[in-house]
């Protein structure tokens, strides 16, 4: 599942997904007080456009050149990062809010992409 196998998914169709945030996002998110946020695997953006209409200052990364150019087209608010977070490391402490909805991670025997995801987290995120 490289850059490639995604863009493709992604070139497919005009639209992949519903357009609507992810349900449990906003069961989580819904009350609290917005901050830094990492959509992780932001696809068509729908996340990031809901968390960034409730006011969190939002970066989307995706794996995706398709999905991000896609995502990003008028919505200069949201940080746009086409990026494979296995080889270009997260920003450590940095979100108060990381959302990886449907995220694929391959085991590794180190879990140096987990660990990184997790070493994102803002203190108190």
């Amino acid at each position: 599942m490289d850059q490639q196998f995604w863009d493709d998914m992604y070139s497919e169709t005009e639209q992949r997904f519903s357009g609507l945030p992810n349900d449990a996002l906003v069961a989580e998110v819904t009350g609290m007080a917005p901050g830094q946020a990492l959509d992780l695997g932001s696809g068509e953006g729908a996340d990031a456009y809901w968390l960034a209409e409730r006011g969190w200052q939002v970066t989307a990364v995706d794996i995706s050149k398709v999905a991000i150019e896609r995502a990003s087209a008028g919505h200069p608010e949201i940080s746009w990062r086409q990026a494979d977070i296995t080889v270009t490391p997260l920003p450590a402490r940095s979100f108060d809010l990381v959302s990886a909805h449907y995220f694929p991670i391959a085991h590794e025997s180190d879990h140096a992409t987990v660990r990184g995801l997790l070493e994102s987290v803002a203190p108190g995120g």
